[in-house]
């Protein structure tokens, strides 16, 4: 207007050139625990979003968990916890199943950690 000032603002994200998508979750996680998935460099499409696949599941069909990405090329969500298993977090294009980025990872159980084996110890006489 003629007095100045700010009319509109809109922020813009700058990706490196050659930047591809990518989705990144622990590699191990306890059963009992969140699940944290981040990306970065995302499309920021309104609809992108991340889901949570059985491993080796059709991507076309329906996730076991799933959160939209709001819209932003860099964000983490966290997912309740899995049952002991194999998953892949995938990263998906604008309401599409189309994968942007995957990031396999395992659940395991609680109870699975090594335990000290007293067993084959000689007890004193």
């Amino acid at each position: 207007g003629p007095r100045g000032g700010v009319r509109s603002r809109a922020p813009v994200w700058l990706a490196a050139e050659g930047a591809a998508p990518a989705i990144r979750v622990r590699r191990r996680i306890r059963s009992g625990q969140p699940v944290a998935v981040r990306w970065r460099d995302g499309t920021a499409n309104r609809w992108d979003w991340v889901g949570l696949f059985a491993a080796g599941a059709d991507l076309t069909s329906p996730p076991l968990q799933q959160r939209l990405t709001g819209a932003v090329p860099v964000g983490e969500v966290a997912f309740p916890p899995l049952s002991a298993g194999e998953y892949v977090a995938a990263l998906m294009l604008d309401d599409t199943t189309d994968a942007l980025a995957l990031a396999p990872f395992t659940v395991v159980d609680r109870s699975t950690r090594p335990v000290l084996d007293l067993s084959r110890r000689q007890a004193p006489r």
